[in-house]
């Protein structure tokens, strides 16, 4: 029975593009995935971990109109003086960016109101709350529900919670699992994050969460020719609509110093 309900479980599992396989066995590497259904099992990173999408016991994704909370968010944005810079540059963009990235700010901003606002301890995160759904077999997944992750959410919680609310605003993102390095002489960071036309624009919902205090937040990216579905090794400078970049990858990003001449 319990073998039996294992492989139901793994059914569950959305349909995966691989972008590039870990050298890890134990990890499975960098993905991308098409809408998360209700109900859906995705990994976190490992081949033994993953998030239930039980959408429906997140309140709110239940009780907001999302449509709704969309054009809140953009008349705030647009008469909010410390945002003028950002909004310009929105409005900048080519119709359907700019819609794109402004159902994404929004959509974070109310991810913020279900994710605890606290420094989370990854330790905890990742050891505690996961529930093995066959004990006996040490390739078991180990599930948590996504609705009970509010007070440890990082990128992928981040990146599902947010991808289900920009569905609802009109906006079909897909889950991705990649590479980001902020800066060039640290290591890349295994990270999960929202993409849309193979990766040629990215959407970056824990990024975005992180520095939504700044008038302009960052995360929100696009990159003008290779992505990183068609390029699977080494980093591509993706740019966001004020100019900044940050490079995203497929693969692991090594870090490396610019020596004084």
């Amino acid at each position: 029975m319990t073998s039996r309900l294992h492989d139901a479980v793994i059914a569950r599992v959305p349909e995966i593009t691989y972008l590039n396989l870990s050298h890890d066995p134990r990890e499975i590497g960098s993905f991308i995935m098409p809408h998360i259904v209700e109900g859906a099992i995705v990994p976190a990173g490992s081949l033994t971990k993953a998030f239930e999408a039980d959408f429906g016991n997140i309140p709110l994704l239940v009780e907001r109109d999302m449509a709704e909370e969309l054009e809140n968010y953009k008349e705030r944005l647009v008469h909010d003086p410390q945002r003028a810079k950002l909004a310009a540059a929105l409005e900048a963009l080519p119709r359907r960016e700019g819609e794109l990235y402004t159902a994404a700010l929004g959509a974070v901003t109310l991810a913020q109101e279900f994710f605890v606002e606290e420094p989370v301890d990854i330790t905890l995160r990742d050891t505690t709350g996961w529930t093995s759904i066959d004990p006996s077999r040490p390739d078991s997944y180990k599930i948590r529900r996504l609705s009970e992750t509010a007070q440890n959410g990082r990128c992928t919680e981040y990146s599902l919670v947010v991808g289900e609310i920009m569905r609802r605003m009109g906006q079909e993102m897909e889950f991705t699992a990649g590479y980001r390095q902020d800066e060039p002489h640290k290591e890349g960071i295994y990270h999960a994050f929202l993409s849309v036309r193979d990766a040629s624009v990215i959407v970056d919902p824990l990024f975005i969460a992180e520095t939504t205090d700044r008038p302009s937040p960052l995360g929100l990216m696009q990159t003008g020719g290779a992505t990183i579905v068609n390029i699977p090794y080494g980093p591509l400078a993706y740019t966001d609509p004020l100019g900044r970049s940050i490079m995203y990858s497929s693969s692991p990003i090594e870090a490396w110093l610019q020596l004084a001449a």
